[in-house]
């Protein structure tokens, strides 16, 4: 198949990260008459043609790299080669969602697809960050309590650390949301609530079709609960497992690549807890934070946000 001759994305769920894109894109794959790229976050518009993506943050960037950015795409036909299998769907698109924090990429987007249906899903700010620091703790990408870690992002961000450790930021959705907008206007940017896909899941997805112009008959079997955070119950065992090391260079010298691998996961596996809730207290104030945002999200949208 030539360049010429593939499929282009007609549309991207551009995030919030955290807000259950990754269960809407799933959804979707799943709809005969819509193709998602595999990976489902190619992240093309988020880095510059041709450059290797580069990530600051708080381990060695070869391995921030692998844990966080290996399946990113940055040249164009790899790209557009994504989307070689899409066949007559009617839909065809991607789900990266460092695409709605970033400031340039709705306007390269545009400027690519201007006929594109936009699609956004929004979490309680205060929820999606501490979902956020979980996952990073998860990954073994943060080193912080989750107080401290908020309390060092001005200082991250300054020193030049990437898009992962801007939690507070990443929830600042107004600005995100009215790029969208501007670049490609209302009627083909569609936001919804993460707390309605969780609580009306078929609602949601009645729209989310509607926007896209594919058929609704087609349902999924939606889970009770979009998202279940993960936390290690032990982060000593976290480090032995993925941090370099004596540990794991003797690994690396004596079982092999692929037993290795297995290993990890599964005592990554046994080593994940659930996520300890915020308190009350904790979630009021943090709430604070954004109060004016969403006041001016509520603005760009013309309706409240429900936290």
């Amino acid at each position: 198949m030539t360049p010429d001759s593939l499929r282009s994305p007609n549309f991207f769920l551009v995030g919030a990260a955290k807000s259950g894109t990754t269960a809407l894109a799933k959804h979707l794959a799943g709809h005969p008459d819509v193709f998602v790229s595999k990976p489902k976050e190619p992240n093309y518009y988020a880095f510059h043609e041709g450059e290797r993506p580069s990530c600051k943050g708080p381990i060695d960037e070869k391995r921030l790299y692998d844990v966080l950015l290996k399946y990113s795409v940055t040249e164009k036909r790899a790209y557009q080669s994504l989307f070689a299998d899409a066949g007559e769907a009617t839909a065809v698109g991607e789900a990266s969602v460092r695409y709605l924090y970033e400031p340039f990429t709705a306007a390269r987007i545009a400027s690519d697809h201007p006929d594109a249906r936009v699609l956004i899903i929004l979490r309680d700010p205060v929820e999606r960050m501490h979902s956020h620091y979980h996952m990073n703790l998860h990954k073994g990408v943060e080193p912080l309590a989750f107080e401290r870690a908020l309390k060092a992002e001005d200082d991250r961000v300054a020193a030049g650390w990437g898009w992962d450790w801007h939690y507070r930021r990443v929830g600042m959705y107004a600005e995100q949301v009215r790029r969208f907008v501007n670049q490609f206007g209302e009627d083909q940017v569609l936001t919804v609530f993460h707390r309605d896909l969780a609580g009306e899941p078929l609602a949601v997805w009645r729209l989310v079709c509607e926007h896209l112009r594919v058929s609704a008959e087609f349902t999924p079997e939606f889970q009770q609960k979009v998202l279940v955070g993960r936390t290690p119950r032990s982060r000593l065992l976290k480090r032995l497992v993925w941090d370099d090391g004596f540990v794991k260079s003797m690994a690396r010298a004596l079982v092999p690549s692929a037993l290795r691998d297995c290993v990890a996961k599964r005592v990554n596996a046994a080593n994940v807890g659930r996520v300890t809730p915020l308190t009350v207290d904790a979630k009021n104030r943090l709430s604070r934070l954004f109060s004016e945002d969403k006041r001016e999200l509520e603005e760009v949208l013309g309706r409240r946000a429900p936290w």
